[in-house]
């Protein structure tokens, strides 16, 4: 029997595609479904504090990659309209996948 779902949700239309086939398997087998939006870049958040870049500049990015978030779970909860709220869970890693998160991902499997 499936107990829970994980999906990796971007917003983007392939990631749309996958968490529609994991709501109908959601409904089917009432499991809980948990969507994660894994997102971020390393090698650009190190290169913010260097002296270089204006804080303008360095503002200005961290605004973009902080204001997609906010629209994609908009999306993610459109999407799973049919999941009950507690068989749903949203997760924001706010940037790449980190050690602390992976534990909670092995317990969801």
């Amino acid at each position: 029997m499936l107990k829970n779902i994980l999906v990796a949700y971007n917003g983007l239309p392939g990631s749309d595609a996958a968490l529609k086939g994991a709501v109908q398997v959601q409904q089917r087998f009432d499991a809980d479904l948990t969507g994660l939006f894994a997102h971020g870049n390393p090698f650009l958040s190190r290169q913010l504090h260097k002296a270089w870049m204006p804080q303008k500049m360095q503002d200005a990015i961290v605004e973009a990659a902080d204001s997609p978030s906010d629209d994609i779970r908009e999306k993610f909860d459109q999407i799973c309209q049919l999941v009950p709220t507690e068989k749903k869970t949203w997760i924001n890693s706010g940037g790449s996948v980190k050690p602390p998160l992976r534990g909670i991902l092995v317990c969801l499997i």
